[in-house]
């Protein structure tokens, strides 16, 4: 049930990803930067300021790593019911993770006012690595398992 539940949640988070690049300049201008408008109170706040435009691309460049940090993470978990082996889980995670961000980047090609770039398949490369390594950690120092059902802060003596 565990390895259909990754499964789907993975096919989830890759519709996001892609349904995001799917959206045309003006609708994808305007979610980034309302969120812009957002920290930019939050900054202000605190008594710091930045400019607009820089937030702005600041925060899609968050945006690309976050994403795909989560989808590194969850197809690593998702890839250990198909290989017991960590390196090929690790390197078939940031494999696919890879492929998955170029094809990000081409399907902005058929939209309006999108360009395809490709630092942004290294930051998205990025963000895999990093999913993946934290994914790995917690298999690793046994966080949570999912061959026994998620338990949090379980070690193997539990």
């Amino acid at each position: 049930m565990k390895k259909y539940f990754l499964l789907v949640l993975s096919i989830y988070i890759i519709a996001f990803i892609w349904h995001n690049s799917l959206l045309d300049a003006i609708h994808s201008d305007g979610d980034s930067l309302a969120l812009a408008a957002v920290v930019q109170k939050l900054l202000a706040w605190i008594g710091w300021s930045a400019p607009t435009g820089m937030l702005d691309d600041v925060l899609r460049k968050m945006a690309h790593v976050a994403e795909f940090m989560v989808l590194g993470g969850v197809v690593s978990l998702a890839l250990s019911y198909v290989s017991e082996s960590q390196i090929k889980r690790f390197w078939g995670a940031l494999a696919l993770g890879l492929c998955i961000a170029a094809t990000d980047e081409l399907l902005q090609l058929f939209s309006d006012g999108r360009a395809c770039q490709l630092t942004d398949v290294g930051i998205d490369g990025m963000g895999v690595l990093i999913g993946c390594v934290l994914a790995y950690l917690v298999r690793r120092w046994g966080w949570i398992w999912l061959q026994d059902g998620i338990r949090v802060g379980c070690t193997e003596e539990s």
